[in-house]
């Protein structure tokens, strides 16, 4: 059976191994050549529910995002039964253990004593590397690559414990008579290498000079926190496992205050108590970064399912009107660059910048080239810092005007120790040497010059264009933002091969925002969907105060799960 891209579902109950499975056989077979997305849907427990990883890959053609529809499930539990045996393309395998018992019609079921032989072993542990073998022996796979990735993984554990798995995957494939997936092979996939947004999202936060992370876990943003601990060393990063998210916002203001390239990351829970300290930096105008990636609420809700359900709470966060800027990465190498610019608008406009990524672009692991992954061109902008001549040209008196006025609403800014520059910073409205006054001359005038910040910044900001057909040819305009980038393109590319042409508005920036862009296309499309993962289509509200444009059709999805390229289509109204 002939395929150009291969679905791969591995089921089991949490704590069995399953999303390391699922990553080794990805970086197997992105090894090998291919073209690789790795994403998982977990239950918020410990131990025990249904956990499942699908592993998308081709040797022939890029594989953008993952898809409901699998060509072979391995079952490690009996829930995989109820669960996937529905979501198996006809001419599809579902291999499971002897000891389950299970049928499926158009399937190819394919039991295999996983447990008996992985005991023989040594353990029940190894029948997920029982099942490897299983499912490269149905693709006719070398077990070259994954046999070199067992043995970097469990080289520290022993060679008793590498023996046990190399003889377990050979074992698993030995199960297999003949090959039931023959896929088309290509060759411009060897310099891939697999990582995820929250991977990216660190790139660019090193690249740009990040010295201080301050934070408190939360799902699906811990291993940014993770990440920067372990790179800290050899970076130069000071990790600060904060007591909770009040406290980790509240160091980074700070450290952005000393001068110090500076973040936290959190989810919408933990940004909850952020809130504040969010506005503190608007108004004492501190630069800092915070990577928001969302789950499901509201309240605990489902915290480890995805959605884009925080985009008002991080746009309308804290208190009064303050400059801020909102940025939302719609793919893997958007968070490495958008990881990047966050700091240098940051320093330039002395701003807090809010990364709005979600669990399925955090975590969703694909291949990507390491040409992406380069600053080359791109320099590091600290914005206004003064030296001591630089503070003497904007003292009064022998007092340095922190927060003096100016036509593009940025101060000049001095760091502590700078000779002439010392000054005061508070949450108060200040004068322009920052001393807290409540005249009405000088709110009127720190309000305005703060807000004037937004000219700029906007002008800095790239516009957002179509992806895709032309605005002339297109039939359908999307509109979008976030993760649901690659999972539209590649409805684009399913659309274009029915005949119908369509293409993409995705929105990059919340705060500011590009009205007269963003009408323009608008006012000008033939047919309009709004795509989005929450109940009331956030961004389409958005869009309608900005811009008056009104979306007269919907796809939402709000089940925790993302949505498909499949499901797009389905719901497209005909």
């Amino acid at each position: 059976m002939n395929r150009k891209i291969i679905n791969i579902l591995i089921g089991g109950p949490a704590g069995a191994g399953i999303e390391s499975a699922g990553l080794l056989l990805g970086q197997s077979l992105n090894r090998e050549g291919a073209s690789v997305v790795v994403s998982s849907e977990i239950m918020s427990l410990i131990r025990g529910g249904h956990n499942y990883n699908r592993v998308r890959f081709s040797y022939s053609s890029e594989v953008l995002c993952h898809d409901e529809t699998v060509d072979i499930v391995v079952a490690l539990d009996k829930d995989s039964f109820s669960e996937h045996l529905s979501q198996i393309r006809e001419g599809g395998v579902f291999v499971y253990d002897k000891s389950l018992e299970g049928s499926g019609s158009g399937v190819k079921m394919m039991p295999v004593d996983l447990v008996g032989t992985a005991k023989e072993l040594g353990g029940e542990i190894y029948k997920n590397t029982v099942a490897l073998g299983v499912v490269l022996g149905l693709m006719g796979e070398p077990l070259e690559h994954l046999e070199k990735m067992i043995r970097d993984k469990f080289g520290a554990k022993g060679a008793e414990i590498v023996d046990a798995n190399l003889k377990a995957l050979r074992a698993g494939a030995g199960f297999v008579s003949e090959v039931h997936f023959e896929l088309e092979r290509g060759d411009k996939f060897e310099e891939e290498m697999l990582l995820n947004g929250n991977d990216a999202f660190c790139l660019g936060a090193v690249a740009a000079g990040c010295k201080f992370v301050a934070a408190y876990p939360m799902t699906p943003a811990s291993s940014i926190m993770h990440t920067m601990a372990a790179w800290g060393k050899s970076k130069g990063i000071v990790m600060k496992h904060s007591e909770d998210e009040i406290a980790a916002i509240n160091m980074i203001v700070g450290a952005g205050f000393a001068g110090a390239r500076s973040m936290t990351c959190t989810s919408g829970g933990g940004f909850a108590l952020m809130t504040e300290a969010v506005g503190l930096a608007g108004c004492a105008e501190v630069p800092c970064v915070v990577a928001e990636s969302q789950r499901v609420g509201p309240s605990t809700g489902l915290p480890t399912r995805t959605e884009q359900g925080d985009l008002r709470q991080v746009m309308h966060a804290s208190q009064g009107d303050y400059p801020r800027l909102v940025m939302t990465p719609g793919c893997v190498g958007e968070c490495f660059k958008m990881a990047f610019d966050a700091f240098n608008l940051a320093d330039k406009y002395q701003i807090p910048v809010i990364v709005l990524l979600d669990k399925y672009l955090s975590e969703s692991i694909v291949s990507m080239s390491g040409d992406l992954f380069s600053v080359e061109g791109s320099g590091i902008e600290r914005g206004k810092i003064l030296d001591s001549s630089g503070a003497a040209s904007v003292s009064e008196g022998g007092f340095f005007k922190r927060y003096a006025d100016s036509p593009d609403g940025v101060s000049g800014r001095t760091l502590p120790g700078t000779e002439g520059g010392e000054h005061v910073t508070t949450s108060y409205e200040t004068d322009e040497f920052g001393e807290a006054v409540e005249d009405r001359e000088s709110r009127i005038l720190e309000m305005d010059k703060r807000m004037r910040k937004m000219d700029g910044l906007l002008a800095d900001l790239d516009e957002p264009k179509l992806v895709g057909a032309s605005a002339d040819e297109a039939e359908i305009t999307f509109v979008a933002f976030g993760s649901l980038k690659p999972v539209l393109e590649e409805a684009l590319s399913e659309l274009d091969g029915k005949g119908v042409k369509a293409n993409i508005l995705m929105i990059k920036y919340a705060v500011p925002f590009h009205s007269g862009k963003v009408s323009t296309i608008l006012n000008a499309a033939n047919r309009v969907v709004l795509v989005e993962q929450n109940f009331s289509g956030m961004m389409g509200g958005v869009i309608t105060e900005n811009t008056g444009f009104k979306f007269d059709e919907k796809i939402l999805k709000y089940d925790g799960r993302q949505m498909d390229s499949d499901f797009i289509i389905k719901n497209l109204k005909t």
